[in-house]
């Protein structure tokens, strides 16, 4: 059995419980949550973020 450097995350939108995106860490969760205040208007991620950051919310984070 190999040991994975790495970890995979998943964010969700918690208005419909749906997975919106998937990442790579080899730096454990913090740049889970680092993702998930990335918020730029200039890719969809960024957008998303941005609406729920609006409504007073985050994305729930999911290790894959």
């Amino acid at each position: 059995m190999t040991v994975s450097k790495f970890l995979v995350y998943g964010l969700i939108d918690p208005r419909n419980d749906q997975l919106r995106y998937i990442g790579k860490s080899c730096k454990g969760m913090r740049r889970a949550r680092a993702s998930s205040k990335e918020l730029k208007e200039k890719t969809h991620k960024g957008r998303w973020l941005l609406q729920l950051n609006d409504l007073g919310i985050a994305p729930i984070i999911v290790i894959l």
